[in-house]
């Protein structure tokens, strides 16, 4: 929508207006309020720019309202309304400005409104601010134009035309092309040219100097580096010794989950019970040890591997549910490829009456255990692949 000033002609925006304007003062084409209205015979306003578009040059057209038809001399400019729209309060749009005024002096606030956007007055530059902030922008604008200091030529200050110029201009006091390795020589470009000429040597000198300078300090570096590497040794031998202690770490967090593997040796030479290390359910969990009898259970005929869960004093049984009602696993480990690992079930909930007091909070060192006498024959034991290399793993897995 236009405002007052608008290049196009088209109305003015109403919604700038304090008071809503009357109907009477609206565009009948473009619907906002009329910018020097044009008045026809028939009774209705139109900005000037929108009936000259409507015409479209012809001598008769027919009104945009009610289609009556309209000659040259039924249409005219109409003074009185545009004096009246222009002397109607209009407010300012621009953000927070506080203005208000008659609509024929907006144009002139307009120029002067310090949130008004403008764009920025130097050529190649895009950026559009509101008035309050352009002049900072402009002070720092990398279009804004400076003066050369040795040939007043004019040119933007961004560091590519600031290059090029410096590059081009024949009174600018450049210093030597080997500055860089201690030449302190400045001179306009002519002068340049007899310098390189007359100072050959003394470039090859500074030159040598230079590479003497750097292959000083690369000696010196290696040095470093090598110091640095018997660091990095050191650092690689306390990160292998980190790394073990993490790996005993988790071995011993092992025992404090629901899974454990025990490991039995020299199955050859064991005889009578043994007892595995104990472990945890989970970290504040029920305390457990395994129990196997190996050839000398009397109630197996020495026969059997006798396997038990044994239920024991924990740091933690006060905050615990009693009975222990867990189901655990025990799982005599097949190392052969088959896999067939033997398995015996202990659910706490099926066990007989009798021994139900092998799941009661334990007072004094173990529970009794709770498994079987004759869980499975020696001869199975050796014959398959539960034993390799004189040793046998039994997991156990609580749920």
């Amino acid at each position: 929508m236009a405002s007052c000033g608008s290049n196009t002609g088209e109305g003015f925006n109403p919604e700038q207006f304090e008071t809503p304007p009357s109907p009477e003062l609206m565009c009948g084409i473009c619907l906002m309020v009329v910018n020097k209205p044009v008045l026809t015979y028939c009774g209705h306003s139109f900005c000037n720019f929108c009936f000259n578009k409507w015409r479209n040059g012809k001598d008769v057209v027919t009104c945009p309202v009610d289609y009556k038809q309209l000659e040259t001399n039924q249409f005219m400019a109409d003074k009185k309304t545009e004096r009246q729209v222009l002397s109607l309060c209009v407010k300012c749009m621009n953000g927070p400005c506080s203005w208000k005024g008659e609509l024929r002096d907006k144009k002139k606030h307009l120029t002067k409104c310090g949130h008004e956007v403008i764009k920025c007055v130097f050529d190649g530059c895009d950026t559009r601010l509101a008035r309050n902030s352009m002049e900072k922008h402009e002070e720092t604008c990398e279009w804004k134009i400076v003066t050369c200091e040795f040939c007043d030529v004019p040119y933007p200050k961004r560091e590519e035309e600031t290059v090029k110029h410096r590059g081009d201009c024949p009174l600018a006091i450049l210093p030597c092309k080997f500055s860089d390795i201690g030449c302190t020589f400045e001179g306009r470009q002519h002068a340049h040219v007899a310098h390189c000429e007359n100072a050959v040597q003394a470039h090859l000198d500074m030159a040598c100097g230079t590479i003497r300078d750097n292959n000083k300090e690369i000696r010196k570096n290696n040095k470093k580096i090598r110091g640095n590497n018997k660091e990095i040794e050191t650092l690689h031998k306390e990160l292998n010794t980190a790394n073990q202690t993490i790996r005993e770490l988790k071995g011993k967090m092992a025992k404090l989950i629901g899974t454990f593997v025990w490991r039995i040796c020299d199955y050859k030479d064991l005889y009578g019970e043994i007892y595995s290390p104990s472990f945890y359910t989970s970290k504040y969990g029920y305390k457990v040890q395994l129990k196997a009898n190996l050839r000398t259970n009397p109630f197996n005929g020495g026969t059997h591997l006798s396997l038990y869960a044994c239920i024991m004093v924990g740091e933690y049984d006060a905050l615990l549910e009693w009975p222990f009602r867990r189901k655990i696993t025990l799982y005599v480990i097949d190392q052969s490829d088959q896999r067939k690992h033997e398995t015996l079930l202990i659910n706490p909930d099926d066990v007989l009456p009798d021994r139900k007091k092998c799941f009661h909070r334990p007072i004094t060192g173990n529970n009794v255990g709770y498994g079987l006498t004759r869980f499975l024959s020696l001869e199975e034991l050796t014959s398959g692949g539960f034993i390799k290399d004189g040793v046998m793993f039994i997991k156990a897995v609580v749920e």
